[in-house]
C-alpha cells in the first residue's frame, strides 16, 4: 500500500518552521501581482516600451525583459516602474488570505440571496433601461437586471 501526505497552506503559529513550499507559494503570487499591476498600468498608459526605456534611462532590452515575465524585482525597480508609466505610487495593504473561509465551501457572490446586498436597485428589463444603467448609477448601488424574451 502505498500513501502519499497531502500537504495544504497553514497559518503561522508559535515558532514552528514555516515550509519551503509555502514560502515560494507567496513569493510567487506576490511577484505575480506585482507584474500584474505594472502591465495593467502600462497597457493603460498608452506609452511605448522604447518610451518607458526613455523614461527610466534604461535600455530597450532591459525594459522588454521587466515587463515580459513576473521577475524577482526589487522595491525600487517597482516604484520606479510606477512611477516611470503613469506617474503612480503603490498603495500597501495586508491581506490574511489564510483566515478567509476555504473556497470549496464558499458559494460565488453572485449566488448569495438578494438580501446580502445592500442598496440594490432593479431597472426594469427593457433595452433602453439596460443601456442606460451605467450612466444613472453611482458606485454605491448594485445593478440587478433580468432579461427575458
Amino acid at each position: 500500500m502505498t500513501t502519499s501526505q497531502t500537504s495544504s497552506l497553514s497559518k503561522p503559529t508559535g515558532a514552528n518552521r514555516i515550509e519551503p513550499w509555502e514560502l515560494a507559494y507567496f513569493q510567487a503570487r506576490n511577484r505575480s501581482r506585482a507584474h500584474e499591476l505594472v502591465l495593467k498600468e502600462f497597457q493603460e498608459s498608452g506609452i511605448t516600451q522604447a518610451d518607458l526605456a526613455r523614461r527610466l534611462g534604461k535600455r530597450p532590452e532591459v525594459v522588454s525583459r521587466l515587463l515580459g515575465a513576473p521577475g524577482n524585482w526589487g522595491l525600487d525597480t517597482l516604484s520606479d516602474l510606477i512611477f516611470a508609466i503613469r506617474g503612480g505610487e503603490i498603495q500597501w495593504a495586508i491581506n490574511y488570505p489564510l483566515d478567509d473561509d476555504k473556497r470549496n465551501y464558499r458559494r460565488p457572490e453572485w449566488l448569495e440571496p438578494e438580501s446580502h446586498h445592500t442598496d440594490a436597485l432593479v431597472v426594469d428589463n427593457s433595452v433602453s433601461a439596460i443601456a442606460a444603467a451605467p450612466r444613472v448609477l453611482s458606485s454605491n448601488f448594485t445593478v440587478t437586471m433580468t432579461v427575458t424574451t
